[in-house]
C-alpha cells in the first residue's frame, strides 16, 4: 500500500467515539479516500471528529468530463472546452464543475481531487460550487509529505490500481 498497511483502516478513538480512519500516516494525519458520493452529514461528523489534522482525497475519474481547470486570469474561455494544462501546472487556476457534487459546499478542510494524472488538483476555493479556485500539486510530492511510498504507488499504478 501507498501508506502501509499498518496505516490502513486504522480505527481513531476520541473519548467515547471511534471512527475508522482510511490512511492515519505516521505523523498523524487522516487521510479518508472518497471514491463514490457522500451524505453533507457524513462529511461533518468526520470533519469534526478528525480535526485540523484531516485531508479529503476524491477520486474525480468519474467526473473529470464536466470539471474544466482554466488560468486564473483566462477571461476569454468557453467552460465546455477542455484545454490541456499540462505544460504549465504552476500557479493558482481557475475551475468549473458541471453538475457539481454540493455535499461538498460545506467541507472544512483541504480536499485534493484525483483525476487519474501525475498531479492532484487542490480545491482552495469553491468546493461544491461551480466555479472556484485551485492548485495543481504533484502525487509524488503529496505521497511523500505524508509519508507514503511514492515508488510503490508508481508499481501500482503500472499495474491499473488506483490511489483513491
Amino acid at each position: 500500500m501507498t501508506f502501509g498497511k499498518d496505516n490502513a483502516e486504522i480505527v481513531v478513538r476520541k473519548n467515547d467515539k471511534w471512527h475508522i480512519a482510511d490512511i492515519f500516516t505516521k505523523s498523524e494525519v487522516v487521510i479518508e479516500l472518497q471514491n463514490s458520493p457522500i451524505q453533507k452529514d457524513v462529511i461533518r461528523k468526520g470533519e469534526e471528529f478528525y480535526g485540523r489534522r484531516m485531508i479529503w482525497l476524491i477520486n474525480g475519474v468519474h467526473f473529470k468530463d464536466n470539471f474544466f481547470i482554466r488560468e486564473l486570469d483566462d477571461y476569454n474561455y468557453k467552460w465546455n472546452v477542455k484545454h490541456n494544462l499540462t505544460n504549465d501546472q504552476k500557479g493558482k487556476k481557475r475551475f468549473c464543475w458541471h453538475y457539481a457534487r454540493k455535499c461538498w459546499f460545506m467541507f472544512k478542510r483541504p480536499v485534493f481531487i484525483d483525476f487519474g494524472e501525475k498531479t492532484l488538483f487542490w480545491i482552495k476555493e469553491g468546493m461544491g460550487a461551480k466555479h472556484g479556485i485551485g492548485e495543481f500539486v504533484s502525487k509524488a510530492s503529496f505521497i511523500d509529505k505524508y509519508g507514503g511510498d511514492y515508488e510503490y504507488y508508481n508499481e501500482q499504478m503500472a499495474k491499473g490500481v488506483r490511489l483513491t
